[in-house]
């Protein structure tokens, strides 16, 4: 799998560098795109974030492939929950959005989803010596304001996630889900 092929390599001293595998076949399921990131931790290791759309194709194979994806070495997943107008994202991502909109996917899927992967990432975590896998949840500010602000922070936490990263809104305009999810051990990723 190029996935696993892309792990191997070591890419110390380069500050990014971005892999867009869109539709690269991985087992039943379409990645759909992945992410270089490099850290100043473990010596500027270069580590691997991958991202997934919650509820595309279905529901059930989203978990499969965020399973796959940690299975090939993925440091971080960005799990990103379907709206109706992705403005941050390109036609791949809003077609994978609107199909998963159309299967029905809801918040509350959303969060199941993200709370299998959490679980099954600590689970194998006891298993194997290597860190476990840590997700974010992307979302639209949209999706937020209508589950409410302190609730959504509130699942997100429940659900095991690392982080939140809202594209539509920036610090400062944020009402504030910075404190919030500080306040619930969740960063806020600035974008």
């Amino acid at each position: 799998c190029l996935l696993s092929h892309l792990n191997s390599k070591r890419l110390a001293g380069q500050d990014s560098l971005k892999a867009n595998l869109i539709g690269h076949d991985h087992g039943r399921c379409k990645i759909r795109k992945l992410v270089w990131i490099s850290t100043v931790e473990n010596n500027n290791e270069i580590r691997l974030m991958a991202h997934l759309v919650a509820g595309f194709p279905k529901s059930g194979d989203d978990f499969e492939v965020a399973i796959g994806m940690a299975d090939a070495g993925a440091e971080f997943i960005e799990i990103q929950f379907p709206y109706s107008d992705p403005a941050a994202d390109g036609p791949v991502i809003q077609e994978a959005c609107s199909r998963a909109l159309s299967n029905g996917f809801t918040v509350a899927d959303g969060f199941d989803l993200v709370a299998r992967v959490t679980r099954e990432f600590a689970a194998k975590k006891s298993k194997v010596n290597r860190p476990s896998c840590r997700v974010f949840v992307m979302s639209y500010a949209g999706l937020v304001f209508a589950r409410g602000i302190d609730r959504f922070v509130v699942d997100a936490a429940n659900a095991g996630v690392a982080g939140l990263i809202v594209p539509d809104l920036m610090r400062g305009y944020d009402e504030n889900i910075f404190e919030i999810a500080k306040d619930h051990g969740i960063a806020v990723v600035p974008v």
